[in-house]
């Protein structure tokens, strides 16, 4: 079966209807221009078109025929092309863009050739083959996954995306065979991730990196049989998780090893045992199944399978430590995104905080987010924050920011190129994410209309004030058209655009352009028509999101149906996905399934409109826009020179931080917590506050407003930093001593920030798992001993924890 590129068959039909109602209306200028788009949406056809068919022309083939007949097609040459046009879309809609179950082969010698395997639930598929030449980076990786497993049986490493953890798996598998034949070189490989499409992108990896074996993609209801002679079997945890599908895995391996690859690894955690014959309740299970694990989540270190795992972060929002799963000392390699930007191989982010636009009128719906609770703690009131996340004031910064970044400077130092930035944005939930995108739509709409009266008045032949008023929808409509402009410019534009508008109304009813020119330029400017006039077509913005294609009752709903509960330009989720990869799509709005997996190395801009106080998720998000456009030359940023992270928040009292020119990862990674309810505090000055006493414990957040904040253990926390610059190098991270100590990044990055004092048994412990020696661990006690009895001996009862 031949995989088919991303085909927007709703497009398609919706303009083969269009050219057949003109054609009948006689109207050859929208008779043109809808044949004239369908050349350029139906390229993907032609291959489906014409394989085993000779002596058909290719659909782009018929478009330019008719085209070349400028105004003398017959009534039958139309009829016979759009018949065509029909035809190759039914056969496109037969073929799904993803294969389902695949059987990966070895590369055949005919690489046009796709014979169909006999099991009905793996076909065989080829492609070109794939170079993967490994980075420096990458071959040190291997070689640390080697030292480790040569001592461990389970091992995990951290990469960020965009840095190559997709092959690097396959580096690895080389030199374990290699290294240590006796335990790897016959072993079986078992992979999985947490969604489709990186589960499918894992097996064509692996099968263009080793072409000689077999690669099975697992699908529902796969036989042991159909498994024969694969070496690696790839699927999704979900379809893993499945008790047919465990025993069909048991019964293929025999007596062999297994090495398990885990992708998305802090994904995969105990989380209790399951009730019996139930295995799509935890991810854990198959490794339960395998013996690796007993049913109370305690690994067995004398199992004979073998565990391998990445992720972009070691840490969990729900604060289960990953090392319970891997064992501590078991992260063999560390690069985190910090360490990709600085070496160039990660493409450099810029991240700003919008702050909404409310009316003066509002303002106190929207300002009094942070209180102080009667113990002292700042605490931010989480319903008034969520119902102004969801506000239409949040979504129309969010729509607005999307255009406003949208044109990026491309090519070398010194040149002047420019492209349309793509981006990815990230819902609340499905009710934000419907008005997020109908509004993104209508925005684009807007800027349509806009662009098509400015390039019209600035041509030869300027356009007349009728066909003005016409493409404003008719005089009677120039009020609608006033009242979009005022619902998506910010107040202090509309002030200026306002008496510009009355002006060009004005101007249009007396039947002349005089002012029309002038608000058609400044609306240019301000809404960037420029990015349209970049494009070359119109922007795009749709959706995405796990039931995207299910109604109600949960049922699929046929692509292109009316009764579809959302807006969709492309139909299913995997068209859509394809679409926003290939360029057709400017901006794809999800709630949280692109925050994994989702590889599309020309995405530069993402606006985040999900509030979250997960690092570990804001870090995810930052790096689908922070990998290279391109993959063999990684420092090459030439045609994405920085990405941009867009955050709208109304919560920038618990921010207090100007983020316009700062580096997103060094922001998230060491100085601050973007939710959290409070700061680092240091004397003199804060965001731009005095103190009014040099008594680090209050912060004057003006009016009558006083937070009571204690840096606990100012010492204690230097002679720890001390140890650990020494322990593990000046720039430690945090995910790394939090892995190591079993606890969660939270706790222990507050505490190294002197947010939260630990107890005199939890740093004991801290200290002895990050193997501080005893000497060590007497010096620091003694500090933290006289850090307590000073801070009660000055404080007394001012003196609080923050919880």
């Amino acid at each position: 079966m031949s995989f088919v590129p991303a085909i927007n068959t709703e497009a398609i039909t919706l303009d083969i209807v269009s050219a057949e109602a003109a054609f009948a209306d006689g109207d050859m200028g929208t008779l043109w221009a809808n044949l004239a788009h369908l050349q350029t949406l139906v390229a993907p056809l032609d291959g489906i078109f014409t394989e085993g068919r000779n002596g058909e022309a290719s659909p782009a083939v018929l478009l330019q025929r008719l085209l070349s007949g400028q105004g003398t097609i017959s009534a039958d040459d139309f009829r016979q092309s759009m018949q065509a046009l029909r035809a190759a879309l039914e056969r496109a809609r037969a073929i799904p863009p993803f294969p389902g179950a695949v059987r990966f082969g070895p590369v055949p010698k005919d690489l046009f050739a796709h014979p169909v395997n006999s099991s009905s639930y793996l076909v065989q598929v080829s492609s070109p083959p794939k170079s993967y030449v490994p980075r420096d980076y990458q071959l040190d990786i291997a070689r640390e996954a080697t030292k480790h497993f040569a001592k461990e049986h389970r091992g995990i490493y951290r990469l960020d995306t965009g840095l190559g953890k997709t092959p690097e798996y396959g580096f690895i598998i080389r030199q374990l065979r290699e290294v240590l034949p006796h335990e790897y070189k016959d072993a079986l490989i078992v992979m999985g991730s947490h969604q489709h499409e990186p589960a499918y992108k894992l097996a064509q990896t692996m099968q263009y990196m080793f072409p000689n074996e077999q690669v099975a993609f697992l699908k529902g209801g796969v036989k042991a049989e159909d498994l024969r002679g694969c070496t690696f079997v790839v699927g999704t945890y979900q379809e893993l998780t499945q008790a047919g599908t465990v025993d069909v895995l048991k019964s293929w391996a025999g007596n062999k090893r297994i090495l398990f690859v885990l992708d998305e690894a802090d994904l995969v955690v105990f989380k209790g045992q399951t009730e019996e014959g139930d295995r799509t309740a935890s991810w854990f299970r198959p490794l339960i199944d395998f013996g690796l694990f007993n049913k109370k989540g305690e690994y067995d270190a004398r199992t004979k399978h073998r565990m391998l795992g990445a992720s972009a972060t070691l840490d969990r929002p729900d604060e289960i430590p990953l090392s319970t799963v891997w064992g501590p000392g078991n992260v063999f390699y560390h690069v985190p995104m910090t360490d990709g930007i600085r070496s160039g191989n990660l493409v450099p982010l810029v991240g700003k905080v919008l702050e909404m636009e409310v009316p003066p009128d509002q303002k106190l719906l929207f300002s009094e987010f942070i209180r102080v609770d009667r113990a002292g703690h700042v605490v931010v009131d989480e319903s008034k924050v969520q119902a102004a996340a969801g506000s239409d004031y949040s979504v129309k910064t969010a729509v607005r920011a999307v255009v406003d970044h949208m044109v990026m400077g491309i090519g070398p130092i010194g040149a002047r190129g420019k492209a349309v930035r793509r981006g990815i944005g990230f819902a609340e939930n499905t009710t934000a994410l419907e008005k997020l995108m109908r509004w993104q739509q209508d925005l684009f709409e807007l800027i349509e209309i806009i662009f098509r009266i400015y390039q019209g008045l600035n041509t030869r032949h300027p356009m007349r004030a009728e066909t003005i008023v016409e493409i404003l929808g008719g005089r009677e409509k120039l009020d609608l058209f006033r009242k979009e402009l005022k619902h998506f410019l910010y107040s202090r534009e509309w002030q200026e655009v306002q008496p510009l508008f009355e002006k060009a109304k004005r101007s249009l009813l007396a039947g002349n352009k005089n002012d029309v020119q002038v608000l058609f330029g400044r609306l240019y400017t301000l809404l960037h028509g420029e990015a349209r006039q970049i494009k070359g077509r119109p922007l795009v913005a749709t959706a995405t999101w796990d039931k995207m294609d299910q109604d109600k009752t949960g049922a699929t709903i046929p692509e292109g149906s009316p009764h579809s509960r959302y807006r969709n330009h492309f139909g299913s989720r995997a068209v859509t996905m394809a679409a926003h990869n290939n360029g057709e799509i400017d901006m794809l709005w999800s709630i949280g399934m692109l925050e994994r997996g989702y590889d599309d190395p020309m995405s530069s801009l993402i606006v985040d409109v999900a509030r979250t106080k997960s690092r570990r998720l804001l870090v995810q998000r930052a790096g689908r826009i922070a990998r290279p456009p391109d993959g063999k030359n990684p420092k090459d940023h030439s045609l994405k020179p920085e990405a941009v992270y867009v955050t709208v928040t109304p919560n920038l009292e618990a921010h207090r931080i100007d983020l316009s020119v700062q580096d997103l990862a060094r922001v998230y990674g060491t100085e601050m917590d973007p939710e959290l309810g409070v700061l680092r505090l240091h004397p003199n000055t804060i965001g731009g506050l005095r103190w009014k006493t040099p008594d680090p414990v209050q912060l004057d957040l003006g009016g009558t407003r006083k937070v009571h904040v204690v840096l606990v253990g100012e010492r204690t926390i230097k002679e720890v930093i001390s140890f650990l610059q020494k322990r593990y190098g000046p720039d430690y991270d945090p995910e790394i001593l939090a892995y190591e100590a079993g606890r969660s990044v939270n706790e222990v990055d507050n505490f190294l920030k002197g947010i939260r004092f630990p107890s005199e048994a939890q740093l004991k412990n801290y200290l002895q798992r990050w193997g501080a020696t005893a000497e060590t661990i007497v010096r620091i006690m003694a500090t933290y001993y006289s850090d307590r009895a000073e801070m009660k001996t000055i404080y007394g009862s001012a003196w609080r924890q923050v919880p």
